[in-house]
């Protein structure tokens, strides 16, 4: 087990558990992405997540990515976050490329 497993795991676990869902509640959320047995193995942290059920729960329940990898403690989108995400995935790769750069330099010279 790797500790992105287990830390994806316990971050999915933590959002299913705070909406008070079973498992099998959880998955047919997400459209059935993952079966109930192999949800449980990812909550583990026992199995790799796909991309295909990671964009499922980030959709399914409106959370930010950043949360759902850990890398920040800012679970929900607001509005502005979510268009700007569906702006940038309408972008071709080159263009996603261009603008992942404009917005780290943006990033790096905030005063």
């Amino acid at each position: 087990m790797s500790d992105f497993n287990i830390q994806f795991g316990q971050r999915v676990k933590l959002l299913r558990k705070e909406l008070r869902m079973t498992q099998e509640e959880f998955s047919m959320k997400i459209n059935n992405i993952t079966s109930r047995a192999n949800l449980a193995k990812i909550e583990a942290g026992s199995v790799v997540p796909s991309v295909n059920f990671a964009k499922a729960v980030i959709d399914g329940f409106n959370i930010s990515p950043q949360w759902l990898f850990n890398t920040t403690n800012e679970k929900m989108m607001n509005e502005e976050e979510k268009y700007i995400l569906f702006l940038f995935r309408k972008l071709n790769e080159s263009n996603k490329h261009s603008a992942k750069s404009y917005l780290e330099y943006l990033a790096n010279n905030e005063k």
